[in-house]
């Protein structure tokens, strides 16, 4: 065979190293300084720290060593045998944004290698705002490492029951908007647009479940007594007509000038939360109340009307009007008064059915009550025991003397 022309054979390709699948393990997660838990932009601001760990990689000569960059050999082929700190380089929050990196190292742990990192930033997360304001939401922080499972490069992350996830529940700035559960969760997956191409990822979530005793004050319990208001129309005289509609167009003009008000506190979303249902079936007995109203007032001109009474009423039209009157007074009161009770108690089961459910991924509003009853109860009981004092310099200024 010729050598080195253009005809002649192809000289035999190089092996490429096959992939070392590098095993991470989860030693330490926390979530401390949580705050702007934002529902308009469903985002919320937080500090993570977390901490993988090789094991044995310290007598690994390829990740001991101190390059971030890709390896290559000699002849500028890639090695597929990076550092730890490449591989820490690779590591990604997936729902981060305007991060901000405080620490970033490799630490040497006897024979392991540690990839710590330390950040603050803010976080994208969906919010579930169908029970609003008894809402409970996940707060998310997804990680990935940037190394394709079925790369040259794979990684694979686990969580072991002995790795710390914790919490800073007490740096927690609006406790009195959210009660925010002391434990956190995690699942192991995958993430990555398309089907082929997978990178391995750690989504750990917080739950925090709001206080819903500003809505239901500011918003609820004004929106309810506005509804009850056209209540009163039916008990101005029959005959007063033009008062009845003036009320009626007030109070439905009242309840559109609070729902322009109120706007800010609700969550702009495409659905209806439950206190939007309830604003809207409060807004429903208003505008009802209104329609009947103009029933009861066509109806009396119109009986009014002609001077002789019905064939089947001994007395003239007035009376006749007048006594209708006060019967559809009566039937529409019962009705509006009806309708505003069942309004109620539909929106007081659906704030008990929602205060029992979980968050979408399954934990539980009671128990993340129940957890910070048991907080703010230790901690009432070791500020209500003060340290005992010590007189030790007391005692040796008396003994000197």
């Amino acid at each position: 065979a010729a050598e080195g022309g253009g005809g002649g054979p192809l000289p035999p390709p190089a092996d490429t190293p096959r992939p070392i699948i590098r095993c991470l393990k989860l030693v330490r997660f926390e979530l401390s300084q949580l705050s702007h838990i934002e529902q308009q932009s469903q985002t919320f601001r937080a500090r993570v720290y977390v901490s993988f760990c090789i094991e044995g990689g310290a007598l690994d000569e390829d990740l001991s060593k101190q390059f971030d960059g890709f390896p290559v050999d000699e002849d500028g082929r890639p090695t597929n045998r990076p550092s730890a700190v490449w591989y820490l380089s690779q590591l990604q929050f997936h729902n981060g944004h305007d991060l901000r990196v405080l620490e970033s190292k490799v630490a040497v742990v006897g024979n392991d290698l540690h990839l710590v990192q330390r950040l603050e930033g803010e976080f994208f997360e969906r919010f579930e705002l169908q029970a609003f304001p008894f809402d409970a939401q996940d707060l998310t922080v997804t990680l990935s490492f940037n190394c394709s499972i079925s790369g040259n490069c794979p990684v694979e992350l686990s969580c072991p029951s002995s790795a710390s996830l914790s919490i800073d529940v007490t740096s927690f700035a609006f406790s009195d908007v959210w009660d925010l559960n002391p434990t956190l969760s995690h699942e192991l997956s995958t993430v990555g647009a398309c089907k082929m191409t997978r990178f391995p990822a750690l989504r750990v979530r917080a739950c925090a479940c709001r206080r819903a005793n500003f809505v239901l004050v500011n918003v609820a319990v004004p929106m309810g007594f506005i509804s009850l208001v056209p209540a009163t129309i039916f008990v101005v005289s029959v005959e007063e007509t033009a008062e009845m509609l003036n009320i009626a167009v007030t109070v439905m003009l009242t309840a559109v000038a609070f729902k322009f008000v109120i706007a800010a506190y609700l969550p702009q979303i495409s659905y209806l939360t439950l206190i939007d249902k309830y604003i809207q079936f409060c807004n429903a007995i208003t505008y009802l109340s209104a329609v009947l109203v103009a029933i009861v007032g066509g109806l009396q001109n119109w009986v009014c009307a002609p001077t002789s009474a019905p064939a089947f009423c001994v007395r003239d039209g007035a009376d006749f009007a007048h006594g209708l009157g006060l019967i559809l007074h009566q039937i529409f009161l019962a009705v509006v008064v009806t309708s505003w009770l069942l309004l109620h108690a539909w929106f007081v089961y659906r704030a008990r059915a929602a205060a029992e459910q979980g968050t979408e991924q399954g934990v539980s509003r009671a128990d993340s009550r129940e957890a910070e009853e048991v907080r703010k109860r230790n901690e009432k009981v070791s500020k209500s025991s003060p340290p005992k004092r010590r007189r030790w310099g007391l005692r040796r200024h008396q003994s000197s003397a």
